[in-house]
């Protein structure tokens, strides 16, 4: 253990002329500002950390004398005290490491240089609560520094109760940005706590929402992912779960980006968008244009939706007006492995609200479908599209 925290103070050391160029690294990539115009204190304080470098633990009792006369000449700069009590620690003077560290903070309690040595001084000290007191004051300072401060964290073995109750700031920007860096790595019951926490504060939104319900159906939690998602909408959920698979069935919401709500990539040769102002039902419904540009292969409007094998009807409205070509718009409902696949009838030409309706049966093994507005590229010579289909009341519902 001796040799551990000597090695790990010999780090802090070596690249205490740098800033906070140690341990975790330089969480901007910039030179930092003590480097740029060298004062004498600060040559001595290089000269230490290369002799350190150089002659390794040997060399530590002239380093502290380099390094203290630093501190005589420039008694009011944080550098100078965050060096020394690097100093003091690579020579295992732990009591006159902590006295140092405390007086560079003092001098420097809004500089995230400071505040990330003071935190990795703690780390080396594995004194937990004082490097998440550093943290926590990095985190609400600066955003550029958040990397830094959570793989600390990490390093630590930090539990993350303790993360969240004393680690990350009363702040949505460092708790959202905290959620987002551990979404990929942290165990299922882990992230289930952050959210919970995240929502408790009012932190959650529809962006993280979305990257979090992206998350569990990556890993396959596809009810817990539908439930969650269900959960957050609140009073925007409508009918969703409850009997209708698909969220915003009749685009009466905002879309949200999320893969439970309609997505739409705009296509080379048409438009589409949430129409306001038409709706077979409601206040809005979805509008696509076809431009008369191109033969469009248009797959551009996708909702994903957790399902359980069994029988099931989808049934949707569509309006149309001047749809030409032989390829008229559609409704795609399969899952990813295209193993499963259902597509309706195509509707072209000029046509009030007509229901499109199938039922078919979602096999074994598929527990997430997609649903999509397509409509599929013509083998006419007159193929390009135009003309305007209007799509509302969208529903997927167990048969059963």
């Amino acid at each position: 253990m001796r040799l551990i925290v000597l090695t790990a103070a010999l780090a802090l050391l070596a690249g205490s002329v740098a800033g906070i160029l140690f341990t975790l690294g330089d969480a901007r990539g910039e030179i930092p500002q003590p480097l740029r115009f060298l004062a004498p204190s600060q040559t001595l304080e290089r000269e230490a950390a290369e002799i350190v470098a150089r002659d390794g633990p040997p060399a530590l009792p002239q380093a502290l004398i380099l390094v203290q006369e630093a501190v005589r000449r420039d008694p009011s700069s944080p550098y100078r005290w965050a060096a020394l009590a690097e100093t003091y620690l690579a020579s295992e003077n732990t009591d006159a490491a902590r006295r140092a560290m405390r007086r560079a903070v003092e001098l420097g309690p809004n500089l995230p240089p400071i505040l990330i040595r003071a935190a990795n001084l703690h780390f080396v000290m594995d004194e937990p609560e004082g490097a998440m007191a550093c943290g926590r004051r990095i985190l609400a300072l600066i955003a550029e520094y958040d990397a830094a401060v959570f793989a600390l964290y990490t390093r630590m073995g930090i539990p993350l109760a303790d993360v969240l109750a004393s680690g990350i700031p009363p702040l949505k920007r460092p708790a959202a940005a905290y959620f987002r860096n551990r979404l990929g790595s942290a165990q299922d019951g882990d992230l289930k706590l952050m959210w919970k926490w995240l929502a408790a504060h009012g932190w959650s939104d529809d962006k993280l929402a979305s990257e979090y319900v992206d998350q569990m159906l990556g890993r396959r939690n596809y009810e817990e992912a539908a439930k969650t998602w269900a959960g957050y909408l609140g009073s925007r959920r409508g009918d969703y779960l409850l009997g209708n698979r698909l969220y915003n069935g009749g685009f009466e919401e905002e879309f949200t980006g999320a893969a439970l709500d309609w997505r739409l990539v705009q296509a080379d040769g048409a438009k589409a968008e949430r129409d306001a102002l038409t709706a077979h039902t409601g206040g809005a419904c979805l509008r696509v244009d076809f431009l008369g540009q191109s033969n469009v292969s248009f797959y551009h409007v996708t909702q994903a939706a957790v399902v359980e094998p069994g029988p099931y009807s989808f049934r949707a409205f569509v309006k149309t007006d001047g749809v030409t070509t032989d390829q008229g718009v559609r409704f795609r409902i399969a899952d990813s492995t295209g193993g499963f696949e259902v597509i309706t009838e195509g509707i072209t030409g000029t046509n009030g609200w007509t229901a499109v309706e199938r039922t078919f049966q979602i096999p074994p093994g598929v527990r997430l479908v997609n649903v999509q507005v397509v409509r599929q590229p013509s083998m006419k010579f007159d193929n390009r599209i135009r003309g305007t289909a209007w799509v509302d009341d969208v529903r997927l519902v167990p048969a059963r």
